[in-house]
């Protein structure tokens, strides 16, 4: 709620495909219900040697819905949390090359979103393994573009040269070419 009156959510419905069956799919901003689920998906998509500490935490999901609920979005499938894409507004530029995910994103508690920044920063992305090859992946990538659209910032930031070795990246590439 602002000023009394509720905030529209983003919301897209549509169909994903297993083989010839037909499901629908929901990419909508995650609420505070769907926290347990959310930290669930981490422990899916990024399991051990992986460390726990590093899944969402509930203190950083209240962040990400309290301080930009735009850049928080999960899909269900089939009545299920199959995935999220979290991202937050930064000043960043392809110069400030020496950066890590951790500094960027305030270690995942996102206190440092800039609402007049200039690039849209891709924090996390996440698919359950059992929805990996319904095609979920490319669907999300587009409510990014819609965010920085909406709040006219033109990039999604990816600085290969920041790489801290974690593979979420490669994981969200699999996920989108359905190729693991």
């Amino acid at each position: 709620f602002v000023y009394g009156l509720e905030v529209a959510m983003y919301r897209s419905e549509f169909y994903v495909f297993d083989g010839d069956t037909p499901l629908p799919a929901v990419i909508r901003e995650y609420t505070r219900d769907d926290f347990e689920d959310l930290i669930e998906i981490q422990s899916e998509c990024f399991p051990p040697p992986f460390p726990a500490e590093l899944w969402w935490n509930v203190e950083q999901l209240n962040n990400h819905v309290n301080i930009f609920s735009e850049g928080a979005h999960c899909i269900e499938v089939g009545g299920s949390l199959a995935g999220s894409i979290t991202g937050l507004i930064v000043n960043w530029s392809p110069q400030d090359e020496d950066h890590r995910w951790a500094d960027i994103t305030d270690s995942g508690y996102i206190r440092n979103h800039d609402p007049k920044g200039n690039t849209l920063y891709l924090v996390d992305i996440s698919v359950r393994p059992r929805f990996r090859k319904l095609g979920v992946g490319k669907p999300r990538f587009e409510v990014r573009a819609k965010v920085a659209q909406d709040l006219s910032h033109p990039a999604i930031a990816v600085n290969m040269d920041a790489c801290i070795q974690c593979t979420r990246c490669l994981r969200a590439c699999r996920d989108e070419q359905v190729n693991d």
